[in-house]
């Protein structure tokens, strides 16, 4: 009765993983993924370095948690529309519809940061670096797949390579991003969206 109680070992845990990785985000959005120190972030996230590495392990974590929840947050639920069975008009129109809705659901910038990543790639973590490159097969994958059911449901024709035209429904999908970025109207996004996919002929 007169015990008392264990001490935990450590520091108490005071940093919030959430709001940091948030943080985080957004100044890689803003300023570029090899561009923000982890100083600045801790700035930003008003946490201490020692705190941050506690959570993290170090700046390759950080990195790679941001491209895990922007992966999770952005990609996946892009992903999901593409994998309804449905006719391509169809999936494109809910696909530009999913980016316009991210336009006034997130406060953060447009723009796609896994393109970012990919393009600063050898500037980031070796872990994070890894998962760039896993992320950006998955995606073109995702691209490639979506391409092909189309075909094989006739909804569409082309003499375009599966793998090169998976790759330009990347860019055409960055290149939306970029608009609701630059803060166009949504039919003009629409109408680019049309234009951009209309090399596969129906």
């Amino acid at each position: 009765m007169n015990e008392k109680p264990a001490r935990t070992r450590g520091r108490p845990k005071t940093i919030q993983r959430d709001h940091v990785i948030d943080v985080a985000m957004e100044s890689y959005w803003v300023s570029g993924p090899s561009n923000v120190s982890v100083n600045e972030v801790c700035k930003r996230a008003n946490v201490s370095k020692p705190g941050l590495y506690r959570e993290f392990g170090n700046e390759d974590g950080l990195q790679r948690s941001v491209l895990d929840t922007y992966c999770a947050t952005w990609l996946s639920p892009l992903f999901d529309v593409l994998r309804v069975e449905q006719p391509f008009s169809t999936s494109l129109a809910a696909v530009t519809n999913l980016f316009l809705q991210a336009r006034g659901m997130f406060s953060l910038p447009r723009g796609c940061l896994l393109r970012e990543m990919v393009v600063c790639h050898e500037q980031l973590g070796a872990l994070t670096q890894e998962a760039v490159v896993a992320r950006q097969q998955d995606a073109l994958a995702n691209y490639a797949a979506w391409i092909e059911r189309a075909i094989d449901r006739g909804d569409i024709t082309t003499s375009i390579p599966i793998d090169v035209a998976a790759i330009y429904v990347d860019l055409q999908f960055g290149n939306a991003m970029t608009l609701i970025k630059r803060e166009e109207s949504d039919e003009t996004i629409e109408s680019v969206m049309q234009m951009a996919f209309s090399v596969f002929e129906r």
